[in-house]
């Protein structure tokens, strides 16, 4: 089980539905680490054709986690960056491997995150 379960359809392409907890979704490390998981495990799936990541929210995604970028322990929001960037590119370079194509179905606002 992935942190973002996917579906296959009889094309084998791959739905990706974004729904995290909260009111929009948003850009932290749950979603940084759990992207990469999924993308891994699409990777390994021989029926997959092709991706397509989708928003069960209004908002498509709302960009970085402000409230979580600002609960940083005084003196921790460089290392919480570093890190998140981290996280980050480990996520899109495991989209990028993918042998498949990769499309966003965007329902709404689509804000950048902190990467």
């Amino acid at each position: 089980m992935t942190a973002f379960p996917y579906t296959t359809d009889q094309n084998g392409i791959a739905t990706i539905l974004i729904d995290m907890p909260g009111a929009v979704n948003v850009m932290n490390d749950a979603f940084t680490t759990g992207m990469a998981e999924t993308f891994a495990t699409i990777a390994q799936d021989a029926a997959v054709t092709g991706v397509v990541l989708a928003s069960a929210k209004s908002t498509f995604f709302a960009g970085g986690d402000v409230k979580g970028m600002s609960a940083a322990p005084k003196g921790g929001f460089n290392q919480l960056i570093t890190e998140g960037i981290a996280r980050g590119r480990t996520m899109i370079r495991a989209m990028e491997r993918l042998k498949v194509p990769v499309a966003a179905a965007i329902n709404g606002a689509a804000l950048g995150g902190w990467l």
